[in-house]
């Protein structure tokens, strides 16, 4: 508003009903899809990432998206109702090897920055405990990428370097209903160990340290 206005700052509209008079899209999103990123319900809103006037950054971001997330993402954040989310900058400084696609994409090759159907606002389905149907539908967003023949087929030489011979190792561990979860294994954002191998290995109540080789 130019002379007055019901807002702070001169706005016609509180934040977001301001930003979504043009990006009903995301607004769409948000009452859709099962999951919101809990800076678009903050009282900042759209603000928390995004400049409204200008930007040298694509969508007016404040800085690149992944230094963006990670300035939050410092830190362990506890969610209502599920488990904290781990401090995910420091796992990234703390490690070797961090995963390709967060080195070639950043953050939103696997999440959606605004909501997702998925939990984590993945992209794609990415099963939640330990265990899952070992099926390419149930691991979707890692074969985005990954050749789903390292899971369906018990002998390669191409799809998979986990291998005895051409024996799939991949696919002798993740079989039937109760096929591992690959996060048993990998870390999903990066490791000290090549293959993104974890440091420690759940299995019951026991938590095995590895000592990895390649």
């Amino acid at each position: 508003g130019i002379h007055s206005a019901p807002e702070d700052q001169l706005k016609i509209k509180p934040l977001p009903e301001l930003c979504y008079q043009c990006h009903d899209n995301v607004q769409g999103d948000k009452t859709k899809n099962s999951f919101v990123h809990a800076p678009v319900t903050d009282v900042r809103s759209c603000a928390n990432c995004h400049s409204p006037h200008a930007s040298s950054e694509k969508k007016y971001l404040l800085s690149d998206h992944k230094t963006l997330c990670l300035s939050c993402h410092n830190k362990t954040i506890k969610v209502k109702d599920e488990k904290s989310i781990r401090n995910i900058k420091q796992m990234l400084d703390n490690s070797k090897i961090i995963h390709g696609a967060i080195e070639s994409g950043g953050c939103i090759i696997c999440h959606k920055p605004h909501a997702a159907d998925n939990s984590k606002l993945l992209v794609n389905n990415f099963p939640e405990g330990n265990y899952a149907p070992a099926k390419p539908e149930s691991f979707g967003i890692c074969f985005d990428c990954h050749d789903s023949d390292l899971l369906t087929v018990s002998a390669t030489t191409t799809a998979t370097d986990f291998r005895n011979g051409d024996k799939n190792l991949h696919n002798l561990h993740i079989k039937g209903d109760k096929g591992r979860n690959c996060k048993v294994c990998h870390n999903i954002h990066g490791s000290v160990n090549e293959h993104l191998i974890e440091e420690i290995v759940p299995f019951g109540k026991w938590e095995m340290k590895m000592n990895y080789v390649v």
